[in-house]
């Protein structure tokens, strides 16, 4: 139990700073850049966050899960190096993308990717997972709280009008890639992680393969989360788009409270599963149960106060009639994404990553067409309910294609 409250106290705060952060600098933002540039800041942190899920490629579970099994520290020390050699490959090819698309742009706003340079050098060089295993996250913890608080005030001296944009990315940008940095040093000093050159590429596939298929579900994910933006982008005012991207930011940020909360109880869970069944069917029951009613009561508090939380905003009077009807569509997928949250969790568990990955694609499939076809023919509203329903087709696609669905529900009544 000491163990988990220290992991979901590590957890907890990077979540509350990834989140709470971004939530603080909006009306910094919008009324320095205003909502136009807004919109494309957040246009290519969509980009960006995409780029991010292809790096990882789902090393922050399947390689957690097996450094927790490794033995010695020259097991450990060849994992570090494969998962770290794994993803300077997949940079590499991301670049060479980048380099490609500079000239031949798809989008007028692609550009700006460029100035997040630093930060996807930060996900390449970044070995948090390790801590993660290692359940030491008290040092990610601190110095993420540094470089939030840095950024924090770093756009509120600096960023004066609508010609800083690649400012505020480029503050962003090294933040991060600072923080990877430092973090990666501490790593390699406390666990004596000895760096070399490796040419073990049969081992980096290896890796590759183990994470791929959780990978292709965290990809298929995205499509429900950041990609939006990008339709959003290609077919909405960004003006609309910065109003929407205010609304969903709040929800974002209020579901990901559930991420410590599955990061803490994921290693629990998964020696539950080895050990006693019966009791992890009961535990996995009891914790949905837990996460459908706590989120419920947040989403009901945000309709409920949404006046408030516009008037932190600064939205403006012109404004707020189109806030206040996202404020009542969007809010009613935040229980909803977080089931879906905790069930991708538990296909990791129960060893199904490919069938997780299946079902994800499907729905990403489905995400996608409907919602790309929304954005051409109707309003911000329409594209927003629709959202919330993808995400309820999502869910039940998850719930109802558990393995061993009948053992789950008997053996945890």
């Amino acid at each position: 139990m000491k163990a988990i409250l220290k992991l979901l106290f590590s957890f907890l705060s990077i979540s509350a700073l990834n989140k709470i952060v971004p939530i603080l600098t909006i009306p910094i933002l919008t009324d320095k850049l205003g909502f136009e540039k807004y919109g494309i800041y957040v246009f290519v942190l969509a980009l960006v966050g995409f780029i991010e899920t292809i790096i990882n490629l789902g090393f922050k579970v399947t390689a957690v899960n097996q450094l927790s099994r490794l033995k010695s520290a020259k097991e450990e020390n060849e994992l570090f190096l494969n998962v770290f050699y794994a993803k300077i490959l997949i940079s590499t090819l991301i670049f060479t993308m980048m380099g490609i698309l500079y000239f031949f742009p798809i989008n007028e706003n692609f550009i700006y990717v460029w100035m997040c340079s630093p930060l996807i050098l930060g996900f390449t060089i970044n070995q948090d997972w390790f801590f993660h295993a290692k359940k030491d996250m008290l040092a990610v913890t601190s110095i993420t709280f540094l470089n939030r608080i840095i950024y924090l005030i770093s756009i509120f001296l600096f960023v004066e009008n609508s010609s800083d944009l690649n400012l505020v990315l480029l503050l962003f940008s090294f933040g991060f890639f600072f923080q990877s940095l430092i973090t990666s040093g501490l790593l390699i000093k406390k666990y004596k992680i000895k760096l070399y050159l490796y040419f073990g590429f049969r081992s980096v596939f290896i890796e590759i393969k183990n994470g791929f298929y959780f990978f292709l579900a965290s990809l298929s994910s995205y499509f429900y989360s950041n990609f939006n933006y990008i339709i959003l982008g290609s077919h909405y005012n960004l003006n609309i788009v910065g109003l929407y991207a205010i609304v969903d930011k709040v929800c974002n940020g209020l579901r990901e409270l559930a991420v410590p909360l599955n990061n803490s109880i994921f290693p629990f869970l998964s020696e539950k599963r080895e050990n006693d069944r019966k009791l992890y069917e009961r535990w996995s029951l009891k914790y949905i149960v837990f996460l459908f009613f706590f989120f419920s009561f947040i989403s009901v508090v945000v309709l409920i106060s949404n006046q408030y939380i516009m008037e932190f905003f600064n939205v403006e009077n012109s404004d707020t009639p189109m806030v206040t009807k996202l404020f009542y569509i969007l809010p009613l997928g935040i229980p909803i994404h977080v089931l879906s949250s905790f069930l991708g969790f538990k296909y990791v568990i129960d060893k199904n990553d490919k069938k997780l990955f299946q079902i994800t694609f499907i729905g990403s499939i489905i995400s996608v067409c409907v919602l790309w076809a929304t954005s051409l023919y109707f309003s911000i509203y329409s594209f927003a309910l629709i959202y919330v329903c993808v995400l309820l087709l999502l869910f039940a696609l998850l719930f109802f294609n558990i393995p061993d669905l009948k053992f789950f529900k008997n053996e945890t009544t």
